[in-house]
Order: C-alpha cells, then structure tokens, then sequence
C-alpha cells in the first residue's frame, strides 16, 4: 500500500472514529435502526484512547498540529516543540479535529530526556516529565536522536506525572 494510500485510509477510519458517536455516520444498517429516545451524557462522551500517540491536524487547514495524549487533544506550540520530539511530519488530517477533548498545550521547548543511569526516556514539558515505555515511544514516533542527557539530580528534582500511554 502506497503512503499516499495508507495516509487516505488513516484519515477515513479516523473520520469515522469521530463522526459515529457524534450521530453524524451510522456504525451499521443495524446500529442505525435502534436510537436511543435520548443520549445522555455518558453516551455522548467518547474515549478516545485508541488514539494516543496520533499527530492530528484539521483537513481543512483551520488548527495547528496536535498529539493525542491520554485521549486528548495537545497542541504543539510552535516549530521548535516539533522538531524537538519527531523527525517526520506525518500529521494525519481529520475532519473535526475538535470533536476530540482538548487537553492543553505543550510547553514551548518541550523534549525528551534521560539520565546516564537509567533507561527511561522521558517526556518533559510542562513543568513535568511523563516515563516513555518503548511501545509508547515507538506508537509517537518520538526521534530517538532527539532525545538530551541530564545529569540525575537534575531530573530528580522535576515532579513525575502520569507515564505516556498506548
């Protein structure tokens, strides 16, 4: 399968990972016969896990770039955030990008680190630093050359948050 061609089919099962919840495609001939009188709220919400380590950008060119993270949407600040993190530029366009809960922004200048005495690669943006497993690491398509040496009492002195997720 060509790039071209896996980037259309990307784009079209993202698409409709976000219009069927939103009512805007039937799932099925059979999902359509059966609506609910009423969606509550809990029907409405849509865990957009599944997405996780995706760079998103709106078909018609109206957002910037995001990353999917925990399920939600964070925009990537500028160039320089961008290139710190990935080497490549494949930003699949969706449709409605902001159907997808929005999260916050990195932090300019985000990056990854890591210290000399240990294997974890983290993800350091906001004030924190999020552990990388090597699936995750792999799923972002994070740049391995990318990644910068701190010494271990410097990155013991920034707060942990939550690990990055598949």
């Amino acid at each position: 399968m060509s790039g071209a061609l896996r980037r259309r089919a990307a784009v079209g099962a993202i698409s409709l990972i976000l219009a069927v919840p939103l009512g805007l495609a039937a799932p099925s001939a059979a999902g359509a016969a059966e609506k609910p009188a009423a969606k509550t709220v809990a029907q409405l919400q849509q865990d957009y896990r599944n997405l996780n380590g995706l760079r998103l950008k709106n078909l018609d060119g109206s957002s910037g770039v995001y990353v999917i993270i925990d399920g939600k949407r964070f925009g990537v600040p500028d160039m320089v955030t961008y290139n710190n993190l990935w080497s490549n530029w494949n930003v699949i366009p969706v449709i409605d990008l902001y159907n997808i809960p929005y999260g916050g922004h990195l932090s300019h200048d985000a990056h990854l680190i890591s210290s000399p005495s240990s294997d974890t690669v983290w993800l350091l943006s906001n004030g924190q630093k999020r552990g990388i497993t090597g699936r995750a690491f792999a799923k972002y398509e994070f740049d391995g050359n990318k990644i910068q040496s701190v010494r271990d009492i410097v990155l013991g002195a920034i707060p942990q948050g939550p690990n990055l997720d598949l």
